[in-house]
């Protein structure tokens, strides 16, 4: 895949779309460890249970599979559209995303975080969200 540069002009106009697909990947996230935290104590109890519920617990972790499975192909689905876009994803959790950019000849990254209105940070490729400066710096 070719690289993809941003200026802060077109990082922004793929905000909407942008902040949409991070909504969606951060939601099936979630979904995908409640229902991994849940099949874990399914199992548990399969242990301890007489072997009629065993039968009924290893049923019930086969329709967890299946909705495992399916979020899992859902929130990969979209982040490999988010991928796509050209941007990384630095912090999936917090939103944290990076345009890779151009400045004065060199590579930096454009800083943008999920619930920020506009684009209005940037860092050197080696530092990272700590670090990041206003644009107006630039």
């Amino acid at each position: 895949m070719t690289e993809t540069f941003f200026t802060i002009e077109s990082a922004e106009k793929i905000l909407p779309k942008l902040r949409g697909l991070l909504r969606k990947a951060i939601g099936l996230n979630k979904e995908l460890q409640a229902l991994h935290a849940e099949s874990l104590v399914d199992q548990e109890e399969i242990q301890v249970e007489t072997e009629e519920h065993n039968i009924k617990y290893q049923f019930e972790l086969v329709n967890n599979h299946e909705e495992l499975h399916q979020l899992t192909e859902s929130f990969y689905d979209v982040m490999e559209q988010i991928e796509k876009m050209g941007i990384e994803i630095k912090d999936l959790e917090q939103g944290l995303i990076d345009f890779p950019s151009h400045f004065e000849g060199r590579e930096i990254y454009l800083c943008w975080k999920l619930g920020e209105d506009r684009v209005k940070h940037w860092h050197e490729l080696d530092t990272g969200f700590e670090e990041r400066q206003e644009i107006i710096e630039l």
